[in-house]
């Protein structure tokens, strides 16, 4: 997309950037056939400032924001004047029901500049523009020693995956200390000292957060065990963590566990903990390494997971048993002297007691422990399609996806207005699609009509109805939330999706 420079006009808007007063403005010149497609019916966006086309197709945006904290060689360079990020002119009108979009290249703005677009250049589409609707971001080393790769995997708007890794894909990159770590404009971390750092990853007003362990020239180990209880019994799907290096794994049915490339040099100790859930008894276990083998594999053993008595002492809302485990004082309310009782201590403010933090393996002085932008308390730990603070109100097993044990995880029955506490209340019906599945709003009609339609084939298993539909069909009305489903008798996939309430099976032409 070409663009050039203007002179700014009269009465334009200035923003205060992080140099100082700027001018950030974006301006459109038409050609004699722009003239035909862009008129008063339009309005278009740019980061996040919208306006109306004037009836001879020009427009003008001023006070866009645009930050610029590093240069073209990315975070550490010196700031240049031009926008760290890249931004996109999106249009739409809709005409007698039909809607149509209009989109650029994105582009980076310059201080201080007025940045002109030729509409001629711009791209008239019936369908959504493709514009990333969340990011996912990986790493392929676990711990950096030396440099490890960022990978970025967009989700467009109608589904499909894009690889957006490379800064010529529109995506810029930051990293939270550049005295840990550096990232390069095209994701690429190198090692400076040791430490956690978290890279933030931007394309087109879609991010995600990334925590890194960084260890330079660490030998890393691995680390090996078994979940068991104390008669010798394998427990399996254990959650186990190891917190001081935000890494989490699920035991298998043996009771096995296994992580790589876990760093060695940190000061944080290499401390594991496991948990579990089992009949509705709380199992928890702590070890630490007696030794460990740089370079190798780290054998811990067997790690023995204790059934927790719910005797508390001095009724602080903490377990005794759990709080021998957490180092606390089971005959001291308020253990720290802070005045806040051991069961109510919260460090880092996301809403999950410190305690609760223990037994899912996450910090409790670290609102998000993973770095994934999610803090710890909307975190999914058990995949039930609630979030450990929905849980927590709930009263339902944090360790359990199926607290009740009647075949439906917790966040569906939640959903369904159906008990997760009570085996008895199920929900009353579902809809189910194997993956994998893609799904695009329903654009006609009013909001309440509005709609969300799978575009694979959809079974439906309501009272008295069976069998597919042929897609697209409208199967909730929004906002629609798709969880796992059961695996059970009836012979469906263990990673189908369901979607309720409510359930509609009306066909969309």
């Amino acid at each position: 997309m070409a663009a050039s420079t203007l002179p700014a006009r009269p009465g334009s808007l200035r923003r205060r950037g992080l140099l100082g007063p700027a001018l950030a403005l974006l301006f459109v010149t038409l050609s004699s056939t722009s003239r035909a497609q862009l008129d008063d019916t339009w309005t278009v966006t740019v980061g996040g400032q919208t306006v109306p086309v004037n009836p001879d197709g020009s427009f003008l945006i001023p006070n866009v924001s645009a930050s610029d904290t590093f240069g073209a060689d990315g975070p550490g360079s010196a700031p240049d004047n031009v926008s760290d990020d890249f931004v996109r002119l999106v249009g739409f009108r809709t005409l007698d029901g039909t809607t149509t979009w209009v989109f650029s290249e994105p582009f980076r703005l310059v201080t201080g500049e007025v940045t002109a677009l030729e509409v001629g250049e711009l791209t008239f589409t019936d369908t959504p523009p493709p514009l990333p609707v969340s990011l996912d971001v990986s790493v392929d080393e676990p711990t950096i020693i030396d440099t490890a790769q960022l990978t970025v995997q967009a989700v467009l708007g109608d589904g499909s995956l894009q690889d957006v890794t490379l800064q010529t894909d529109w995506t810029t990159y930051r990293i939270s200390n550049p005295a840990i770590a550096a990232v390069s404009v095209d994701g690429l971390v190198t090692a400076v000292d040791s430490g956690i750092v978290f890279v933030t990853v931007t394309n087109e007003g879609a991010t995600a957060v990334l925590g890194l362990t960084v260890s330079l020239g660490d030998p890393l180990t691995s680390l090996l065990g078994f979940c068991q209880r104390d008669d010798g019994t394998r427990v399996s799907n254990a959650r186990v963590s190891v917190p001081s290096q935000s890494r989490a794994t699920l035991a298998g049915d043996d009771g096995r566990f296994s992580f790589s490339s876990l760093a060695t040099e940190l000061p944080a100790p290499l401390q594991v903990i496991a948990s579990a859930s089992d009949a509705g008894e709380l199992l928890v276990g702590v070890e630490t390494p007696s030794s460990i083998m740089p370079a190798g594999i780290t054998d811990l053993g067997f790690l023995t997971l204790l059934p927790i008595d719910a005797l508390d002492a001095d009724m602080d809302g903490v377990p005794d048993e759990l709080e021998e485990l957490m180092g606390l004082d089971p005959t001291l309310a308020d253990s720290d002297g802070d005045t806040v009782p051991d069961g109510l201590a919260d460090g880092d403010a996301d809403g999950v007691p410190d305690w609760r933090e223990f037994i899912l393996g996450t910090d409790p002085t670290r609102r998000d422990t993973d770095g994934d932008g999610i803090d710890d308390g909307d975190e999914d730990d058990d995949d039930d399609g609630a979030t450990v603070l929905e849980e927590l109100a709930l009263g339902t097993d944090l360790l359990d996806p199926d607290t009740d044990d009647d075949g439906w995880l917790d966040g569906m029955e939640t959903l369904s207005g159906s008990d997760p506490l009570l085996a008895s209340s199920v929900p009353p019906a579902a809809v189910v699609s194997k993956p994998a599945l893609s799904y695009l709003p329903d654009r006609a009609g009013t909001d309440e009509q509005a709609a969300t339609r799978l575009t694979a084939p959809v079974l439906c298993l309501l009272p008295g109805t069976s069998g597919l539909l042929d897609a697209p069909a409208v199967i909730a009305k929004t906002p629609l939330v798709l969880l796992p489903g059961p695996d059970d008798s009836e012979g469906r996939h263990p990673a189908t999706v369901l979607a309720h309430p409510p359930v509609a099976t009306d066909f969309v032409p």
